[in-house]
């Protein structure tokens, strides 16, 4: 994709129209990220259309960042593997995954997202969980997020799972099957 950065810090950058036939469309990172953009970014086959975080030391983190309109197999803005990842003030937008998994965020550990919001994020195929967010392994945290007009094809519009969600607002969230699980 656009870049791979190991450890420390890459804060106000703009990342666009890059393309991944792995994961992590416009970054794959293993430190912390503040206030970039990732636009329009792609994973053919992997995740993270915007961001990919990978497991790193430091813990890394995300903060005041925006994700619009990135596409990836799962997580079309951001895919979360690394455990304890702070995520404050992100804006998650527009973004498509084309597989079974999170339209707009993905994520497989224990994230604790402050002050988000998740807004008209799609997951495509037929069968599929999180427009907004799908954490399969319920083990995410949610504090003062808006999920708000996402869709999936099964269950989950907004969220898919989650451990904990805390002052968190739901609007218009949709799931497009009649016979799936629901949960708009």
């Amino acid at each position: 994709g656009g870049a791979w950065m190991s450890n420390g810090t890459i804060q106000n950058c703009f990342f666009s129209n890059n393309l991944s036939t792995s994961s992590g469309g416009g970054l794959s990172s293993r430190g912390a990220v503040l206030a970039c953009q990732f636009i329009a970014n792609t994973s053919l086959y992997g995740k993270g259309g915007g961001l990919q975080i990978a497991r790193g030391n430091p813990t890394p983190s995300v903060a005041d960042s925006l994700f619009f309109m990135n596409r990836a197999s799962q997580g079309g803005g951001i895919y979360v593997s690394s455990p304890s990842v702070l995520i404050t003030n992100c804006d998650v937008i527009s973004n498509v995954a084309t597989n079974d998994l999170g339209g707009g965020i993905s994520c497989e550990s224990s994230a604790i997202f402050r002050n988000c919001r998740v807004i008209s994020n799609v997951v495509m195929a037929t069968v599929s969980y999180g427009g907004g967010i799908s954490d399969p392994n319920v083990l995410a945290s949610f504090y003062d997020c808006s999920f708000s007009n996402n869709t999936a094809g099964s269950a989950g519009g907004g969220a898919f799972k989650g451990k904990v969600y805390n002052n968190c607002t739901f609007v218009n969230n949709n799931v497009i099957l009649t016979t799936g699980n629901s949960g708009g």
